[in-house]
């Protein structure tokens, strides 16, 4: 690894107010997960490659944009304020911001509710996929364990937390920003888009394009002109996957874990880092 040139990493972290109703674990914070971001951009750095760091607030959000600006002002090197209101319209406002795909190599967009191994950065640089996921779900890894090299697995899908090489971004800009607007699971329909999962069978692809239709939400008018929509972007990844085909990778085992218990990454004893960044924090 001393000879490999590293790209330049980005990370933009999506930080958005409250906690929604998800269930947590009990350790959870978002303060803890972005201080576990933190930890691993010090530990990059230590490792002598350049990493810029970006916090996106979504001023539409339940947040103190004050208190946000006081609390991480000196370990983020710009916090831009972000009008998004919703996952999906602080996603586009994410990907919107000046200067996103330029002076870096690589960009790492995160939420702010993923738990981040001090490793996480380290192990995310020297990858070389267009597309790398420092967590994958054990359902999105299951199908390819057997592809595993280096600690990388080729993925199909995943969340909107992933990093991605700069001159790739560029091109795919507008298919995120289009992708982001077919409503419930835009993000597994992206993925879909840039060339991830396998090619559907005539069969198996009708039903996963009508099955937004048969969904219980689509029993209203509202619902169902949703499930419409989620229908024909379902379609339009299917044809656009095929163009794309986009090198989709997941590091295995996960380097960070998505703070909900039914997609915790397994692997890793996610409660004993919790502490450790609590720990470190405490010490600082």
């Amino acid at each position: 690894m001393s000879d490999t040139v590293l790209p330049r990493l980005r990370v933009v972290c999506r930080l958005s107010g409250g906690s929604n109703d998800k269930p947590r674990p009990e350790w959870f914070s978002k303060r803890l997960c972005v201080d576990s971001l933190l930890s691993a951009a010090e530990e990059l750095r230590r490792a002598n490659t350049v990493v810029e760091l970006w916090l996106a607030v979504d001023v539409r959000s339940d947040i103190d944009a004050q208190a946000v600006r006081a609390r991480y002002g000196r370990h983020f090197d710009r916090i831009l304020p972000i009008a998004g209101g919703s996952a999906a319209k602080s996603w586009r406002a994410t990907l919107n911001l000046p200067g996103l795909v330029e002076g870096a190599d690589l960009v790492y967009f995160v939420e702010d509710d993923h738990l981040h191994r001090p490793d996480a950065l380290v192990r995310l640089v020297h990858g070389d996929a267009a597309y790398r996921f420092a967590y994958s779900s054990d359902e999105d890894l299951a199908p390819h364990r057997a592809t595993v090299r280096d600690g990388w697995s080729t993925v199909g899908s995943g969340v909107t937390s992933f990093a991605v090489m700069t001159a790739v971004l560029r091109k795919d800009l507008r298919l995120h920003r289009c992708m982001s607007r077919s409503g419930r699971g835009w993000d597994e329909v992206t993925f879909r888009a840039l060339g991830g999962g396998a090619p559907e069978a005539l069969g198996s692809g009708i039903r996963y394009v009508a099955s937004p239709m048969a969904d219980p939400a689509s029993r209203t008018m509202m619902g169902f002109i949703g499930g419409i929509r989620h229908s024909l972007f379902r379609a339009f990844a299917i044809l656009a996957g095929q163009a794309h085909k986009r090198v989709i990778s997941g590091l295995t085992p996960p380097a960070a874990t998505h703070a909900e218990p039914a997609l915790l990454a397994s692997g890793t004893d996610w409660a004993a880092v919790a502490d450790a960044v609590a720990s470190r924090k405490q010490e600082g």
